[in-house]
């Protein structure tokens, strides 16, 4: 069948193929960009390619077709320009998320010992616990999650980048750790169920429900949660960093606010939304 659809078995030719059938789809800009992983993922040697090649080809652009993300078919998304194993159980690492951990590198290294102890809550693919693990190697980080799909993704990263991640499967509303941590860190749910209706069939049929969605009735429990949690398990002056709805970050300043904690401050992201929350205990 892919001989015919692709009769020249040539790289070219399976390259215009692949921009042809999905070009009512996606951008111009886009199309060159998918075009360009996908081509380069298959590593294909030589002019002409072998006739497993083009099955791959074929598949991925059916699956494409199904508003299925580039990154849960090739199993991998990029995250400081880094490889992460991705499933459907885990969010695709967005590169809103590599800003929240900028701020947090931003901090001066002299406010954490040796001893520092950070924590990721809701660690999904476990990309921000362990980029922050390589890049402080001198602090002990941990990545929580409830989902056990989602830690076996983060470990295997971990294995992958060789770093040591303490990975703990709980539930965040009920974790009682026994220690303080210098830094909490979170990307948790926090897509209201009515916004929903105007998102994308990409995010909507593919990436995990509980790691994107709240209720409309509790759209910052998340964060209320993570106040109260910081307020009894972070060290004096230890800082929680968190990304979150722009339409809520103001509710989400104030909690923090009203909790007790000092310095809190609102971050724009590159898009010029309020889309991260610094605060320190």
């Amino acid at each position: 069948m892919t001989s015919v659809r692709i009769p020249e078995n040539t790289l070219a030719a399976a390259q215009s193929y692949f921009k042809a059938e999905l070009a009512d789809r996606f951008e111009t800009d886009e199309l060159v960009a998918l075009s360009r992983i996908v081509f380069e993922k298959i590593d294909a040697k030589g002019p002409r390619l072998q006739e497993s090649d083009l099955v791959k080809i074929v598949h991925i652009i059916k699956r494409l077709k199904q508003n299925e993300p580039l990154q849960y078919i090739l199993q991998e998304a990029y995250f400081f320009n880094e490889p992460f194993k991705v499933s459907q159980a885990v969010l695709i690492p967005r590169p809103e998320t590599e800003e929240l951990v900028e701020w947090i590198l931003s901090l001066s290294p002299a406010t954490l010992s040796a001893a520092a102890q950070i924590l990721d809550i809701g660690t999904g693919s476990g990309c921000i616990a362990i980029t922050l693990q390589q890049k402080w190697p001198i602090t002990t980080v941990s990545g929580l999650d409830v989902s056990a799909e989602a830690l076996a993704i983060a470990q295997y990263n971990a294995v992958q980048k060789q770093v040591q991640v303490q990975w703990i499967q709980h539930d965040f509303f009920t974790y009682q750790p026994g220690m303080q941590f210098d830094v909490l860190v979170s990307n948790p749910p926090y897509i209201a169920q009515a916004e929903s209706q105007t998102m994308a069939a990409n995010v909507l049929n593919f990436e995990p429900y509980l790691a994107l969605f709240v209720s409309d009735q509790q759209p910052l429990v998340f964060y209320q949660g993570i106040a109260e949690f910081g307020w009894h398990h972070l060290k004096p002056g230890g800082h929680v960093f968190v990304e979150l709805n722009p339409l809520f970050a103001h509710q989400v300043l104030a909690a923090f606010t009203a909790k007790g904690y000092q310095d809190v401050e609102l971050k724009l992201d590159l898009s010029g939304n309020y889309r991260f929350l610094h605060a320190r205990r």
